[in-house]
């Protein structure tokens, strides 16, 4: 009987890890916008995401990053803003965890150089797959 117990709570908890770490493959659109006018093209983003650990990576996982929020339908990787004398910026980086719709907007002006000032639109889909962990790094200290 403890046995089968230590069986089923195992299966249960790698399952719910298995939930709670995967990759996801995004491909979709992007618009960019600037001074000189509007480039549109396409973009394919490999994330990995950890929800226990509260991180993810993205690509070639150079780097990893705090996840901004996560609720019941929907994965904010980032957000920030910026308003001030010299810059105003946004942005947005939200997956829909019902229907993979993927969304991101950045946005920056500088006031007084509307010639500097540059949107970023991403709208696409994510498919989910086996999570391809985080690497290890190496390092001096």
């Amino acid at each position: 009987m403890k046995l089968e117990f230590a069986v089923l709570a195992l299966f249960c908890s790698t399952e719910a890890l298995a939930a709670d770490q995967f990759d996801l493959l995004c491909t979709g659109t992007e618009v960019i916008t600037t001074f000189d006018g509007e480039e549109q093209g396409g973009y394919s983003k490999r994330y990995r995401i950890d929800l226990v650990a509260s991180q993810w990576c993205e690509d070639e996982c150079k780097r990893l990053h705090p996840i901004k929020a996560v609720q019941p339908t929907s994965i904010t990787l980032d957000e920030k803003s910026q308003d001030g004398p010299s810059e105003n910026s946004i942005l947005l980086d939200v997956i829909n965890r019902q229907t993979g719709v993927h969304r991101v907007i950045s946005q920056a002006t500088y006031p007084g150089f509307p010639a500097l000032g540059v949107s970023i639109k991403r709208t696409g889909m994510c498919e989910p797959a086996p999570f391809s962990g985080f690497p290890s790094f190496d390092t001096k200290f």
